[in-house]
């Protein structure tokens, strides 16, 4: 019975660090997709994971960690989104790979850090507005404003 248990609790513990190997590597590449520069991204990325995990209370809570870290990333995203010259910088031909996911990258270039940030949360993290809004200290209405014309945006894009 002792060996089930620990069976068990080895089992379950590899599934959550397996989930948070995903979630981490999505949180890159969101990174990433939002700076439109690896080297940055990949910095800001460890310096949000290892702050968000030396400051958590309870180092179990993996989702107390996941909302920490995606405010961290945003702040610093903030801090250093001098888009043009970080934007400017885009994803090698190899890693954007075929065309359209070239010309998504080109547009994401366009929109504001906040409609990018926002935009990419919602689409690729599939958190809703509450989450996202709690997640980076703003109301829901701006949340709703920003992916509402991020969408807009996207649409208008698509539609060329």
């Amino acid at each position: 019975q002792l060996q089930d248990q620990i069976d068990f609790l080895y089992n379950a513990t590899a599934k959550q660090l397996y989930n948070l190997a995903l979630y981490v590597l999505g949180i890159f590449i969101l990174q990433q997709t939002s700076l439109g520069n690896p080297k940055v991204a990949e910095e800001t990325t460890i310096e949000a994971f290892s702050k968000s995990f030396y400051n958590l209370s309870e180092k179990t809570d993996a989702n107390l960690f996941k909302k920490q870290s995606i405010k961290l990333l945003y702040k610093y995203g903030k801090k250093i989104r001098n888009r043009d010259s970080y934007i400017s910088m885009s994803l090698s031909h190899e890693q954007l790979g075929n065309v359209n996911k070239k010309h998504f990258m080109e547009f994401l270039k366009n929109l504001c850090y906040n409609e990018r940030y926002i935009l990419l949360l919602f689409c690729w993290q599939k958190l809703s507005v509450l989450q996202i809004a709690e997640t980076i200290n703003f109301p829901v209405f701006y949340i709703k404003r920003r992916l509402h014309a991020a969408m807009n945006k996207t649409v208008k894009y698509m539609m060329k």
